[in-house]
């Protein structure tokens, strides 16, 4: 069922599956930007009659109301945007999964509104995006190599081996200038099987106007602009006391191994699985085991 409701002034839409009876759990998807209709279109019907599923494509995203022209939100926005739906739906306590930035915002809210959240699914989380950033860098620095390039690849790590203050903002816009200079091998640093196109495929043929796909690039913009995203969140892990389950593609490289290790140093009770023929996107590589694990994980006793 999808619907667009007015949430804090704007037009956010949303889908549910699942019978409303079912336990409550919000997706939410990473990019910044992506939209939720490949967590949908690969989980959804998994789910299907055990949880009452929630995705939302968050504020000026895909299927969700343009941001208007001249109009700014910050990433505090997209924390309030959620509250202010789960009391729309009435629900009282539901759980997060959070999919690479989906991850940040989800621990964001959970710190926000602990008493609303049951339990976390985090699935390759960029909790400090510069981390993520340099981790992505240095896996360029590799498809570089492999295309016979190394002057690109050396300037790669060169970025990825930067001083640890070096400005957030400026390595991002590194990231994306040398990402897109690999072409369609970019997606050998998302996807570990054999096809490399498959989240683009759903894309492709997806059913919406290529006009609303753009609408992740300015919500991403606006994101990064105000800066707040570049703010590690590592720090603060023992103020969020709801059971976790992180889920790791073995070869993603978002969710760098510094933090894997800060995560678990900091919640060490955290149950934690590995995704071994996955690479980012989890949910769509290996659909089956992602689904099986989360419901289990959700539905074990506290």
């Amino acid at each position: 069922m999808g619907n667009d409701l007015t949430i804090r002034g704007t037009a956010l839409h949303v889908e549910i599956f699942g019978e409303m009876e079912s336990p409550a759990v919000l997706y939410l998807h990473g990019g910044p930007g992506m939209g939720a209709y490949h967590f949908e279109t690969w989980q959804a019907q998994r789910f299907a009659g055990k949880l009452r599923l929630i995705t939302l494509d968050q504020r000026g995203v895909l299927r969700s109301a343009p941001v208007p022209d001249g109009q700014t939100f910050g990433i505090t926005d997209l924390v309030a945007d959620c509250e202010a739906l789960r009391i729309a739906l009435g629900i009282q306590r539901w759980s997060l999964i959070g999919h690479s930035f989906g991850g940040y915002l989800a621990l964001l809210y959970a710190g926000a509104h602990p008493s609303a959240v049951d339990r976390l699914v985090l699935e390759n989380p960029t909790l400090d995006l510069v981390s993520s950033t340099r981790s992505l860098l240095a896996a360029a620095a590799l498809e570089y190599g492999l295309l016979g390039d190394p002057v690109s690849a050396r300037t790669c790590r060169s970025l990825a081996n930067q001083s640890a203050d070096a400005p957030g903002l400026e390595l991002w816009a590194q990231l994306a200038t040398w990402l897109g200079g690999l072409g369609q091998q970019r997606d050998n640093l998302y996807v570990y099987g054999d096809n490399k196109r498959l989240v683009d495929e759903l894309t492709e043929t997806a059913p919406f106007p290529e006009e609303w796909w753009g609408r992740g690039s300015t919500h991403q913009h606006q994101l990064i602009s105000e800066g707040r995203i570049f703010l590690p969140l590592l720090g603060h892990l023992t103020s969020i006391p709801h059971p976790t389950l992180l889920i790791k593609g073995l070869h993603d490289h978002v969710f760098a191994l510094d933090q894997i290790a800060a995560y678990l140093q900091a919640k060490p009770q955290t149950r934690w699985s590995v995704f071994q023929a996955s690479g980012h996107f989890a949910h769509m590589e290996e659909p089956d085991r992602f689904a099986a694990e989360v419901l289990a994980f959700l539905a074990a006793p506290s």
